[in-house]
């Protein structure tokens, strides 16, 4: 017989185990396990978890504790039962913002910045990439400059990555618009960040296919070049695609 006490001591791990959740793979998997563990099947609570799942999580090997830590921990759910208690309606466990700021998380905090003309951001870009000022165009008439040591956390941050990539209907222009998007939602909208490059993947010197991309003009006035459908994919403009099928970059048009 299960004491009170023993109750308390479970963990949300130990409440998916219970519901059988560790027995799968899958994002999805979620939602119906925990009805199994709960036994709630019209819970309000458990449709938001499972709307998270799969816009967080859409890899099919999702492993459930980074499913506790990027969806539920950040929420306010940390122990067995905060679980417990938010499945029952225990919405106090919501942030302001609801489950909308684990979907769309904050841009980190990133200080006062240096700030630069279009005219200044056009040149530069020009002098190190060549694009023809006509395929330049401008959003705003004042950008700000991110430091370079904070690429890699706003990369890390940006939820557009998380995201399925589907043929068409959710490419890699619906990447770099959820990314800009994103950036402006928080007030880094003329950031030079996110910006929208449209460019051509080489191999061998022959143009393989179109793709669009986002470029970064940090503070040192230094031009990186940025996947957002890939967290990791920043490298520093002029250097080898982190591409395994592609060996070079042609820029066909960009945005500042």
């Amino acid at each position: 017989m299960t004491t009170i006490k023993q109750a308390m001591a479970k963990t949300i791990k130990n409440y998916l185990e219970d519901g059988r959740y560790y027995n799968y793979n899958g994002s999805k998997r979620l939602y119906a396990d925990t009805q199994n563990c709960f036994g709630i099947p019209n819970s309000i609570q458990l449709q938001i978890v499972a709307i998270c799942a799969e816009e967080i999580c859409p890899k099919p090997d999702l492993d459930p504790n980074l499913l506790i830590s990027v969806i539920l921990n950040p929420m306010g759910i940390v122990t067995g039962p905060n679980l417990v208690g938010w499945l029952d309606g225990d919405w106090s466990m919501f942030k302001p913002q609801g489950y909308a700021d684990i979907l769309n998380p904050p841009v980190p905090d990133l200080g006062t910045m240096r700030e630069i003309s279009v005219y200044e951001a056009r040149q530069r870009i020009r002098t190190l990439t060549g694009i023809h000022p006509f395929d330049i165009y401008e959003d705003d008439m004042i950008f700000r400059l991110i430091k370079p040591e904070m690429i890699k956390p706003v990369c890390v941050a940006n939820p557009a990555d998380r995201r399925l990539y589907i043929e068409e209907s959710h490419d890699c222009d619906d990447f770099v618009n959820e990314t800009t998007g994103w950036l402006s939602r928080w007030n880094y909208g003329n950031l030079v960040f996110g910006k929208r490059s449209d460019v051509i993947l080489r191999y061998e010197g022959q143009d393989i296919i179109k793709h669009a991309i986002t470029h970064i003009l940090d503070d040192n006035m230094d031009f990186w070049m940025y996947d957002p459908q890939v967290e990791t994919f920043v490298w520093k403009y002029g250097e080898k695609p982190p591409y395994s099928k592609y060996d070079e970059i042609r820029i066909l048009r960009m945005t500042v």
